[in-house]
């Protein structure tokens, strides 16, 4: 428990490391919120053909928060978020238009985002239940950095030999067209995830609990 009047963001900041870290774990382990981890994601190429993610599931196995700050009377959370290596999969279709090469393809999609960060910031309101106070935080909002993404699609032009490679690497090539498209889809779907797991290591306890006088 950390003091309203003692420097707390260094004990805070661990419990949220340690909580979310276990947490994340079991996650994966329990069959009633195996999910937790499955985004579903569209983002818009052009204004006529769609790029369609769905059933797209990240490994965020290990991070690292930094930059932990807290208004405990707010309770109001600014901190930064890092992955060395975020690996995704899942399924996709598209018919668009990147550069100069036209994409046509459904089926499978797999790659990783290296170097990722966000800067993340996280309110709460408190609310009353028996007689005492509890908090619950509202959306995450979220500001991604990418500094580079390896994505491959399977089955590009019906599994094509040549053309399927070849889009690819071109693909790759330019991948921060891409990685701008589904920035801002990828920030709604973590800001869910995270602001699921805030509030599922908070619920237990009350504000006093939380943030003692002394």
């Amino acid at each position: 428990m950390v003091s309203r009047f003692f420097p707390y963001e260094a004990r805070i900041e661990k419990r949220v490391v340690q909580s979310s870290s276990l947490y994340m774990k079991e996650w994966t382990n329990d069959r009633q919120v195996a999910r937790g981890n499955q985004l579903n994601a569209k983002a818009q190429l052009t204004e006529s053909h769609d790029w369609e993610t769905y059933s797209l599931v990240f490994g965020p196995s290990t991070f690292k928060i930094r930059d932990f700050k807290i208004d405990p009377n707010n309770v109001v959370l600014t901190f930064k978020v890092g992955f060395q290596k975020l690996d995704f999969r899942g399924k996709y279709q598209i018919n668009a238009q990147i550069l100069l090469l036209r994409l046509v393809g459904e089926g499978n999609v797999t790659g990783n985002f290296l170097g990722y960060e966000s800067d993340c910031f996280l309110k709460s309101h408190k609310v009353i239940r028996n007689n005492q106070t509890h908090i619950i935080f509202e959306k995450m909002k979220f500001n991604i950095k990418i500094n580079k993404a390896h994505i491959n699609l399977d089955n590009l032009f019906n599994g094509d030999p040549v053309l399927g490679p070849a889009s690819n690497e071109v693909l790759n090539a330019n991948s921060d067209l891409l990685v701008d498209e589904i920035k801002p889809v990828l920030e709604d779907a973590l800001s869910d995830l995270f602001t699921n797991i805030s509030n599922k290591i908070t619920e237990a306890f009350t504000y006093d609990e939380l943030f003692p006088d002394n």
